[in-house]
């Protein structure tokens, strides 16, 4: 009887550790789906996350290459904008003899009685004594050529003992760019 008890228990042994064992492996095969399923769901995420990212520094990119081209494109207009003007001061600087002291002419219209008439050295053989007591008789004021000169591209600054009137061709041409820079603009870069 004894061996018959020690079959029995063995047998229920088996049994239990036949159920036990299958028991564990289901258990053991839900941990590894749900884990792989866990895996599966944290690859997915974590592959679209990684497509937002890749996409948000796409737009990124695009964004600054449009600003880039942006500046590049005002840069350009900014150039085109300065030899226009530089170009406008070379004719005025190359202008015939009469022509350039018709303008100085008119710049003597702002004078004051008494002024003294400041030029550039270079203008000293076109502006002359005699040009300016001409001028002087026309416009009935006393104006007075300074032998001494100024480091201007051309024009004049009349000087009296209150202020000067800097009618330089520097000053005059930065007055008129303030004014008519956006019409320029405009006018080269019309569509």
């Amino acid at each position: 009887m004894s061996d018959k008890l020690v079959n029995v228990i063995l047998d229920d042994a088996q049994k239990i550790a036949t159920s036990t064992r299958n028991e564990g492996n289901t258990k053991a095969q839900e941990i590894i789906s749900r884990a792989s399923s866990d895996v599966s769901v944290s690859k997915q995420k974590a592959y679209e996350e990684t497509a937002l990212i890749h996409e948000n520094i796409l737009k990124q990119a695009i964004v600054d290459a449009n600003l880039e081209v942006k500046k590049l494109i005002l840069s350009t207009k900014r150039e085109i904008i300065n030899t226009a003007f530089d170009k406008a001061m070379d004719k005025i600087l190359k202008l015939p003899k009469k022509d350039y002291l018709n303008l100085i002419s008119s710049l003597l219209n702002k004078a004051d009685d008494g002024d003294i008439v400041l030029i550039s050295s270079k203008d000293k053989n076109v502006i002359t004594k005699e040009f300016i007591e001409k001028e002087s008789k026309r416009l009935g004021k006393k104006l007075v050529l300074s032998n001494q000169y100024i480091d201007i591209l051309g024009g004049i600054v009349l000087s009296n003992k209150y202020f000067d009137k800097n009618l330089s061709l520097e000053v005059l041409m930065s007055n008129l760019r303030d004014e008519i820079e956006t019409t320029v603009a405009d006018q080269i870069f019309k569509l």
